[in-house]
Order: structure tokens, then sequence, then C-alpha cells
């Protein structure tokens, strides 16, 4: 079942991690079960490396064969994945603890290297 979401508008106004969401889009360019809603942080002033560069956070709009779905930070997925089942995203507060903790895992990610 394809995710839809009303209201994700209101994370741009939350801070993760240090980090402000600057644009929140859905992108298309995968066919079917690509498709994923996308968090968009800018560049920030920091001093670790990686950290600092633009971040995608993605929540994929279609459910695994286990029937949840992946929140993670593109190109860190192994490191940030949380899965979540519908529930959880549609509770705004769960949904917000999940997406601190995967911007969270990608802060430490960086911070170890």
């Amino acid at each position: 079942m394809e995710l839809v979401i009303d209201g994700l508008d209101k994370l741009v106004l939350r801070t993760f991690s240090g980090r402000k969401i600057s644009d929140i889009q859905i992108d298309n360019k995968g066919v079917g079960r690509d498709t994923s809603y996308v968090f968009t942080f800018p560049p920030i002033d920091s001093p670790i490396d990686g950290w600092r560069n633009k971040m995608e956070v993605y929540l994929c709009k279609f459910p695994t064969q286990d029937g949840v779905y992946e929140l993670f930070v593109m190109g860190l997925h192994g490191v940030t994945c949380s899965y979540l089942d519908l529930k959880q995203i549609r509770n705004i507060d769960i949904f917000q603890a999940h997406f601190i903790s995967t911007t969270a895992r990608a802060q430490r990610y960086w911070e170890s290297l």
C-alpha cells in the first residue's frame, strides 16, 4: 500500500541533530516501489567532514515484503535505516522520534571517522 501522509510539512519547523529541513519532495525517479519522500537538509557550518554536507533523508512510500517502511539517510542506509510500521509513521510524535534517531546515527557515523 502506497504511503500517503498529510502534514509532513510541519517537520520543517523542527530541528534534527542541530539541522533544519529546507525542503520536502516526492522522488518519483524510481519505478513504483522506489518512490520516496525526500527530506533535504542544506549544508551547515561544521568541523565534521561529511556531516557538514547537504543531507537527504528518505522515507519509502511503499513497504518492504515485511510490511514496514524504510527511513534512512541517503548514502548511509546500512548505518541509519529504521523500519517503521504505518502506525508509527502516522503518529507524528513517534515518527519524529525515529527521524531524530536516524539523523543522530548519521551524525555519529561522520564523527567516528
